[in-house]
């Protein structure tokens, strides 16, 4: 072997790291995820973490909710006061409201304090390019990991919309920069993001058109909390064009115009300003998962019930794995709970059903698990329970939106299977469903809760007892249920095994 040859191996084994742990990303899951580390004491010599990505996190979420809250309040002393959302008082604390925003902006941008520099992790630079199913290549060095999890954080995509490049747009960010709020504004989106972004511009002065692909608003929820929602937002005067089928914008000097397509006929609006809200996805491009064996399904990684992907060495956490998991509090549980499973001997299940969505506009839109399609669609029968909260002495006084407490319940067991909540507090009224949830018990057990009269939570008793008042679990009824998701998956299956002999018939 000669001097040159020795030289080459001699510094391959040099660049060639050992580490137990891998951090892929520089997002809000990678950095749970070094603190959950931290929190575990782990050795941080052998542990590592590559700054994959963008690295904006909850930035714009905080200003977000800042400006939520901020508008909420602003509308409510207006209805006690008897004016509402517009006029001069509210262009004047709509100024102070934005001053705020961006010293809270500031104050976010220099307190970017790092968690792993305290700790001694490695810190590597760059993009990771996967070699292997245990192997991968970031700043010009080849590692070798025991465990790695995928943290990356998601990327804007560039708008879609013909002429929204030419014309111009603001986005939620570009809302700070601006003086005043301008007086007409078109806000292109009929999902969560755009219904809260549409009421707390609208409360803050501005007069809101929201257009709209579906025909409906919030077309993902269910049907009867999405119409609790529209009627609030043209309440509030928010001028909704919903069922475009074809968008574009256009420009005429000063003045921006939204042309839009609806019952096919052509129709133009004149604003002010058009508010985009860029969608976001995560960047799998360069990772080159592939070489990994870590499988995908369109722009996310396919993920088992302890977060592993097909690789069982990886795991991932966030918005890389689907978009229901994007909200912060989901992202920071999928973290804890990934670097859990890769350094604990104990292995626990992320259950996605116990994942809740909401929609933060006034009143909130809480739901977990199962919907009524949903259930139709596993060929689980359930049984729905709903409490209008107007019916309730304490939600009576108090006034303000409407709502309700929806639950369904699995009519073999009487376990919940899924609940939504249309409330002010939507958070607050949801929580005791999803620990029924959690712990498998049935609706009845809110039934033996001792209150306090007045009571919020009265409308949990009032679920109990319309409970005891239906249908019963039976063994009977679980037999039926089982029966028929058997016969369901068994034709399934064989629907699967005769498609790949046609294929490999046709081969």
């Amino acid at each position: 072997m000669g001097v040159g040859s020795i030289r080459k191996q001699f510094s391959a084994a040099a660049t060639q790291l050992r580490l137990d742990l891998i951090v892929i990303g520089s997002g809000l899951a990678a950095r749970t995820a070094l603190e959950e580390v931290g929190r575990r004491r782990l050795h941080p010599s052998s542990i590592a973490q590559i700054t994959s990505g963008p690295a904006s996190d909850n930035q714009q979420e905080a200003i977000g909710q800042f400006l939520t809250q901020a508008a909420r309040a602003i509308h409510r002393r207006g209805v006690l006061s008897g004016r509402f959302s517009t006029g001069d008082g509210t262009k004047a604390d709509s100024s102070s409201v934005v001053q705020c925003a961006r010293r809270l902006r500031d104050l976010l941008a220099t307190d970017d304090s790092s968690v792993r520099s305290a700790e001694g992790i490695m810190v590597l630079p760059g993009e990771a390019r996967f070699l292997g199913r245990d192997r991968l290549e970031a700043d010009g060095r080849e590692i070798q990991f025991r465990r790695a999890i995928l943290a990356p954080a998601a990327e804007p995509v560039e708008a879609a919309i013909p002429g929204a490049e030419a014309t111009g747009f603001l986005t939620p960010s570009d809302l700070l920069e601006q003086s005043t709020l301008p007086d007409r504004l078109a806000l292109l989106g009929d999902g969560p993001e755009a219904c809260r972004w549409a009421q707390t511009v609208q409360r803050l002065g501005s007069q809101v058109h929201v257009f709209g692909s579906s025909p409906g608003l919030l077309p993902e929820e269910e049907p009867e909390a999405a119409e609790v929602v529209r009627r609030q937002l043209a309440n509030e005067g928010i001028q909704m064009h919903l069922g475009c089928e074809q968008l574009s914008l256009d420009r005429t000097g000063s003045q921006r115009s939204v042309v839009f397509q609806r019952g096919g006929r052509k129709e133009k609006l004149f604003v002010d300003q058009v508010l985009l809200l860029p969608a976001r996805r995560p960047n799998l491009c360069g990772l080159c998962l592939e070489a990994a064996g870590i499988a995908t399904d369109g722009s996310r990684v396919v993920v088992g019930r302890q977060l592993h992907t097909s690789n069982r060495r990886v795991l991932a956490a966030g918005e890389i794995c689907g978009r229901q998991f994007a909200a912060e509090s989901v992202t920071r549980a999928m973290a804890r709970r990934c670097v859990e499973n890769a350094t604990g001997w104990r292995r626990r299940e992320f259950d996605p059903r116990l994942v809740s969505q909401g929609v933060w506009t006034d009143p909130q839109i809480v739901r977990v698990g199962l919907s009524q399609a949903e259930a139709a669609a596993a060929e689980v029968a359930i049984d729905s329970y709903r409490v209008q909260l107007a019916e309730l002495a304490p939600f009576a006084v108090e006034g303000g939106p409407e709502g309700f407490v929806l639950a369904h319940v699995r009519r073999a067991t009487g376990r919940v299977v899924g609940a939504c909540v249309v409330a002010e507090e939507a958070c607050d009224f949801i929580a005791p469903l999803v620990l029924l949830m959690v712990r498998r018990l049935p609706l009845s057990v809110l039934g033996d809760l001792m209150l306090c009269r007045p009571s919020r939570f009265e409308a949990m008793e009032s679920l109990a007892e319309r409970f005891g008042r239906g249908p019963q679990p039976s063994l009977w009824s679980l037999a039926d249920e089982t029966r028929r998701i058997w016969r369901r998956r068994m034709r399934d299956f064989l629907h699967r095994r005769l498609a790949q002999a046609g294929q490999n018939l046709l081969c």
